[in-house]
C-alpha cells in the first residue's frame, strides 16, 4: 500500500465515522427520506429488496419517534451475551412469525430472547 492510498483510506474511515454520528442524530422520518433519496435507486426494480425497502421507508415516514437515544444501541458489541455452547457472542434477531431470538454466528445455535445472560 502506498502512502497516498493509506492516507485516502484513513480519510475515508474518518468520514464514515462522521457520517455515522450524523445518522444517529436524525429522526426516523429523516432516515426515511434518506432511504427514499439514496437507497431506492440502488436496488433492482423487480426484486424482493425493493419491496422491503419501500415498506421500510413508508414505515419510517409514518414514525413519530425521534433520533436514537444517546445510549440506545442494537447489538452493542460490548454487551452481547455469550453462546452457551461455544462461548462466542450472540446477536439479537427480530423474529418474523416467531419471538425474537439470539443467534450465534459461529456455531449457529438459536435461543429465544431473554434466556441468555449479557456479558
Amino acid at each position: 500500500m502506498t502512502g497516498r492510498s493509506a492516507k485516502n483510506l484513513i480519510g475515508e474511515v474518518a468520514s464514515m465515522g462522521r457520517i455515522q454520528q450524523r445518522l444517529e442524530s436524525l429522526t426516523d422520518r429523516q432516515i426515511g427520506q434518506l432511504m427514499f433519496d439514496r437507497v431506492w435507486n440502488e436496488v433492482p426494480m423487480v426484486s424482493g429488496c425493493l419491496g422491503i425497502t419501500v415498506e421500510a421507508t413508508e414505515r419510517l415516514f409514518r414514525s413519530h419517534r425521534g433520533a436514537r437515544g444517546e445510549h440506545e444501541e442494537f447489538n452493542d458489541i460490548e454487551h452481547l451475551p455469550d453462546c452457551p455452547l461455544c462461548g462466542e457472542a450472540m446477536l439479537h434477531y427480530i423474529g418474523i412469525g416467531e419471538p425474537d431470538y439470539r443467534k450465534c454466528n459461529v456455531c449457529a445455535c438459536k435461543i429465544p430472547e431473554g434466556t441468555v445472560e449479557q456479558r
